[in-house]
């Protein structure tokens, strides 16, 4: 062997977007919920000014809910094609491979919204917890192998809308 040792490798349809999903598919419920209550149970007015009032609310949630599911299913659905076009790259062998020694190491921060970046002879990785994506994306302080400059790494990656992906980690032993 050559003294690597495979951390992470690209495999089923990642944990954390399968749980971003369910999180999202909750909370469209919930707001669902709100406005089936809200349409149900204010259906008596006194007068014309509450009877307007009540139409607008209802416009304005029936509106927000539609365009909400519209923005998860087309989030949804473009991450599911994209990782079943990673997936097929993976399996084909087609991916970029740089071998050498991690630089320019940024953390992601403890607390926040931030992400974590470094670069192996002049490609640069960043990812980041809080946006669900496809391919390596532990940060150091979640625990990840990445943890520093002068770390020996060799990384299959592919680009994707100009970004690389991690598919598959090695560290040297």
């Amino acid at each position: 062997m050559d003294g690597y040792k495979t951390v992470y490798e690209t495999g089923d349809f990642e944990f954390h977007i399968i749980i971003s999903y369910i999180i999202s598919i909750l909370m469209i419920a919930a707001f669902t919920y709100v406005v089936v209550h809200n349409i149900k149970y204010k259906m008596t007015f006194d007068d014309e000014t509450e009877r307007k009032k009540v139409i607008t609310e209802r416009v304005f949630a029936i509106f927000g809910l539609s365009v909400t599911v519209l923005v998860f299913f087309s989030i949804l659905i473009t991450n599911i094609i994209e990782y079943r076009d990673i997936k097929k790259i993976y399996n084909s062998g087609e991916t970029l491979i740089v071998e050498g020694e991690v630089s320019d190491f940024i953390p992601m921060k403890l607390e926040g919204h931030s992400s974590e970046s470094f670069t192996v002879n002049g490609i640069e990785f960043r990812y980041s917890r809080s946006v669900p994506a496809n391919g390596y994306h532990l940060a150091k302080v979640d625990g990840g192998y990445i943890h520093g400059n002068g770390q020996k790494v060799r990384i299959h990656y592919i680009y994707c809308n100009n970004i690389a992906i991690i598919l598959k980690l090695e560290i040297k032993e």
